[in-house]
This record gives structure tokens, sequence and C-alpha cells, in this order.
């Protein structure tokens, strides 16, 4: 019979079969006219008979203490008439001799199988001393399991959750890393890959070329690039949970990969499968330990900050050093007005020089950390339509993109919230949410002891020049509806308030009335430079900058006009009237430095006052 024939032989055993029948209780079965027999229909074996030209055939089962372990089948008898009576007693004799061999050398089989699969566990289990370094792990183990099975190729490939895809990682044996470096495997749900991945233990195809499932899985071009004529996948699983897949290709002989193959390469992955697992949960513990240290660091230097002028940037240091952040900023609850306040001394990794600050009426109650006390996470601030406006505008001016967002919470009263910026790899998942909830717990105490700070002591005395400032404005609010009689108070209060030189409020006419609709034309001013009918430049920069008010700490280094010509430092805020600005506060002082982030939120309250007074 040609060689290459001969694997194409099976016979079918199925339960009530006349072929199982004779397999399993007939000591033989003899035809002088098999091309007449139903047993080559039922056996499938008819195609097979009819291309070789077998007429006749004997059948004698190779058995071994009582278990039949195969048949022999001798055909095509050159005697005229076939087999006979006297054929029996030879045949059966020969057939016990061959079952002695076959058995034996199924034993030496088993036997090199057994030493290969322990060779191969003890050579894998020795690849655990390479966990120091990830990519020496894998380059270890997929070089020891290529060589065992005498492959061309070997790798291992994760599973990414949020990806959804079997994920290679480097390096592979046998493949050059830069050939393989964006290698994955998708298992969307839905497609026939996702339901091999979830379904089965292992997969393996002879021919590239050819298999369905090469091109169903996107592979056939990564295929024919590096050579892979034949593959077999099997699942790194443990503890119930899929880890990923150890791929191999290509025998070194050319062989077909078969069961034997797949039994010996199940029994690597697992293998794999415990070390990698191992690996997992021994970073984790590593993680964990160097995650408290850091955290404790963090209580430390937070505790050791007593007064608002001594810097917290230590402490946002080691935060972003510990969630791997560039950016750390926190927004503050202003407590006289609700507003929501980044002050530049609480803020690291970014150029803050002047305080931001959300009005509380444009703080939405159930997208706000610091009001909803719920954390929030976003990967795309520019195209993430939860954002709130203020959120977005600060984002936008801050440079932040990606963001974990959490309140700090001190008993039942939320001081304001803490946040993380700008990580690209890996993205900020819930883990980080979690991490930095436990930071927001160390140090919003701190932040409360700080800001309890500023209301005592040297402090107390501007915070309550400040509050009765608001409290005389508000109450000119009701007895006048005069608009610059409540503006003549509202500068003088807030001058005196400021400890400032001068103050003055410019007031716009309508942006309808505009000659150019850039160009902002003054209606009137009031207070102090009564006489100037044009905006100052400190007034044009808040303008441009709508509800961020700007500080001049210094005219002499300042790319801005100094204007009055007597003003050495000063600050400037937007008075805005149903999103449209229709005026500017504006203080100096001939001192330089003179006006803080304080002042600031300060100022901003009375803008708001300004506000309700031009309504």
């Amino acid at each position: 019979m040609p060689p290459h024939l001969v694997p194409g032989i099976v016979i079918s055993l199925p339960e009530g079969s006349l072929q199982r029948e004779i397999w399993q209780n007939q000591p033989y079965w003899i035809s002088n006219d098999l091309l007449e027999e139903p047993l080559l229909d039922a056996s499938g074996l008819r195609p097979l008979a009819e291309l070789v030209g077998i007429h006749n055939i004997a059948l004698f089962p190779l058995q071994v203490g009582g278990e039949r372990i195969g048949i022999i089948a001798v055909s095509n008898k050159r005697a005229e008439g076939g087999f006979a009576p006297r054929d029996l007693q030879n045949l059966r004799v020969l057939a016990a001799q061959a079952t002695i061999v076959v058995e034996n050398i199924r034993l030496y089989q088993r036997e090199r199988r057994l030493d290969a699969e322990l060779l191969g566990l003890q050579e894998i289990t020795h690849a655990i001393g390479a966990l120091s370094h990830e990519g020496e792990f894998f380059s270890e183990i997929t070089e020891r399991i290529g060589r065992l099975m005498n492959i061309q190729m070997c790798g291992i490939l994760l599973y990414d959750a949020e990806e959804q895809a079997l994920v290679s990682r480097l390096p592979f044996y046998g493949i050059d890393s830069d050939l393989i470096s964006d290698y994955r495997i998708s298992v969307e749900p839905g497609t026939v890959m996702a339901e091999l991945w979830e379904e089965e233990d292992y997969w393996y195809t002879n021919n590239t070329a050819t298999d369905a499932l090469v091109f169903e899985a996107g592979l056939d071009q990564l295929a024919e690039a590096l050579g892979v004529k034949k593959t077999m996948i099997a699942v790194l699983s443990a503890g119930g949970r899929r880890l990923g897949v150890v791929q191999v290709s290509n025998k070194l002989n050319g062989e077909d990969f078969d069961d034997n193959d797949v039994r010996l390469l199940l029994i690597f992955a697992t293998q794999a499968a415990a070390i990698i697992e191992n690996a997992r949960l021994y970073r984790e513990v590593q993680q964990s330990a160097q995650q408290a240290e850091s955290l404790r660091r963090i209580a430390q230097l937070a505790s050791a900050v007593i007064a608002t002028e001594q810097s917290f940037e230590p402490v946002l240091q080691e935060i972003g050093n510990l969630t791997n952040s560039p950016s750390v900023y926190i927004n503050i609850i202003d407590k006289s007005t609700g507003n929501l306040v980044t002050y530049p001394r609480w803020v690291y990794g970014i150029n803050a020089t002047e305080p931001w600050v959300q009005d509380a009426n444009s703080l939405d109650a159930q997208l706000s950390p610091a009001r909803s006390r719920q954390p929030f996470l976003s990967h795309g601030i520019s195209r993430d339509k939860r954002i709130l406006p203020s959120y977005r505008q600060i984002a936008e001016r801050l440079g932040i993109e990606t963001t974990v967002l959490v309140p700090m919470i001190v008993g039942d009263r939320s001081v304001g919230e803490i946040g993380i910026a700008n990580r690209v790899n890996p993205p900020y998942t819930e883990d980080d949410v979690q991490l930095l909830q436990s930071i927001a717990a160390q140090i919003a105490s701190v932040i409360d002891r700080l800001l309890l700070y500023e209301a005592t002591g040297e402090n107390l005395d501007r915070r309550i020049r400040e509050l009765d400032a608001i409290s005389r404005v508000s109450n000119e609010l009701t007895t006048t509806l005069d608009l610059d009689t409540v503006l003549d108070v509202l500068i003088s209060e807030s001058v005196a308030a400021a400890e400032a030189t001068g103050g003055t409020i410019v007031l716009l006419r309508s942006s309808s009335k505009w000659q150019l609709a850039n160009q902002p034309e003054v209606d009137r001013r009031l207070g102090d430079h009564s006489d100037v009918h044009t905006l100052m430049d400190i007034e044009r920069e808040a303008m441009e900058r709508g509800a961020d008010p700007v500080i001049v700490g210094d005219y002499a280094q300042s790319y801005l006009s100094v204007q009055p010509s007597e003003a050495r430092s000063a600050i400037a805020v937007t008075i805005l009237y149903v999103d449209e600005i229709v005026g500017v506060l504006h203080l100096y002082s001939d001192e330089p430095h003179r006006f803080d982030e304080r002042a600031a939120a300060f100022l901003t309250t009375m803008a708001s006052k300004a506000a309700i007074a031009y309504s």
C-alpha cells in the first residue's frame, strides 16, 4: 500500500455497530469477497478499498492481558480462493508475536513521553528563578517549551479584559520581537475566536494557509510573513481563571501536530500558568507593600505641614510618584461662597500662577466629586460628555486630558477633592480610584486643618474684613436699586478689605452695540480714574480669561502695561451676568505682591454681588 494512504485508514467503532461487535467479541474476522461486505460501508473504508484494490482481508485482534489494543490486517492473499481455515492458526501466531512488538513500542514511547514531560516540568519550574524581570521570565519559559517540543517558534499571549484580546508578551522564542510587537488575537464577544477562547482548552491546525479560523482571527498575513505553516494553541489556566494562551508553531522535523503534542503542551501550559499566576500574586504583594510605605510617607509629610506658608509640594510629589502621575491637584470648597477653588500652592506638575474658581451655581451636585462625594474617572476630558463646563474650562487651561478625581471628606463634611492627571500608560483604572481614595482619607484632615489655620490667628482679621465687606454690600443691595450707588459701595469695601491703594469698576456696553465684535466698548467707569474711558491691559486680560481672576504680583515683572501709573501690583475679576461679561472689578496697590489667592476668591465673591446689582 502506498505510504501516503496509510494515515487515512481509520475504522470507526460507534456503539451498536457491526465493527464494534467484531472488535470487542470476535476472535477474528475474514472475508474473501470484501467489496460485497456491508461492513465496508459501515466502517467507511469502501473508497480506500476500491482505490487500493483490496479483494479479501483477515482481521485479528492485538490483545494484551485481556485488553485489545488494536488489530492486524492482512489483505489480498494471492492463492486462489482467498483465506482458508488452515490460515487461521498461522495468523493467530503472527498476531500474538505482533502484539508483543507493538506493546513494547507503545511502552517505550510512553516512557519517552513521560521522561519528556517530567524533564519539561522540571525545566519550566526552573524558569521561576527569572521572576525578578518579566522579560527574562517570558524569554526563559518560551525557550524551554520550544526546545522540549522541538518546535521553531513559541510565545505567550495574556488576556487583556479592557482590549478584549490576547496580547503578546515579548519576547517570543524563535521570532524577532520587532516583527510581533503588536501581535494580538481579538476575542471580542460574538466572534469565533471568542467562542474558542471561552470554551476550548486547545486548538491546532497543520495548514494555516487554508484554515478558515486563521482567516477569521485575522492572522493569515502575519502567518505568511513569519512563515508559520502549522500552529497550536493551549490555554493557560490557573484556579479556574483563564490567563492567556501559549502558542507553538512549526515542528523542526516538519511533522504535523497531533494529540500527543496537545497533551504535552497542555501539561506545560498548566505549569506555566501556575508560575505566571504566582508571579502576579508576588507582584501584587510587592505593590501592596510599596503602596503601604508610600501612604505612610504621604501621611508623615502631610502631618509636618502645620501652616499655609509651608510648601505642600513634597506631599503632592509623593502622591504623583505613588500613582505614576505627572500632575496632582486639589480643589477646595470655599466655606463662605461654596465656590470650588484651585489654588496654585496645591497644584503639582502644572504651571499655575493664579487661582481658578468654579462658581457654586455651576457645580452639578451629581457630577462634581466634591458635591456628589463620588469618584470620577475620565480617559478623555475633551471628549467626555459628563464633564461640567467649568471643569472642562479649567482642564483646558491646566492641560489635563486624563484624570481621576475623588472627594476629600472629614467627618460628614466635604472639604474639596483631589485629582491625579495625565498618566498615559497604563491608563487609569478602578485600582487607581481606590488608591486615590486611600490617599484622600490620609490628607483630608490635614487640608481641613490648614484651612482652619487660614481662618484663625493673623488671618482672622482679614477674613472678618472680607465677611464685613460682603455683608455691607448685601445690605446695600436690599436698600437701593441704584446700580452706581451699589457699585461705589462695593468698590470702597473691596479696597478696604483687600488693603488696596485704589479700585475701579468698568462697565461695558452690550455686545450687540459694539462697532466691532472683537473690540469691547466701555459704557462708563466708576471709582478711581473714572476719566479713563478705555479698557486697561489687566482688564482686557481678565476678559480673555473669562471667569478666572488675573493677578499681577509685580508690574516690574509683568508683560502687562502699568495702569494706573501708580500701581505696582493689581488684581482683576470679570463681572458675569447670564454668561456675558458686563464689566470688570479691578483693584491695585502701590506695593508689590499685595494680592494673593485669597484676595482672588474674595474679589470673585464681590464680582458676583456686582452681577446681582446689575440684574
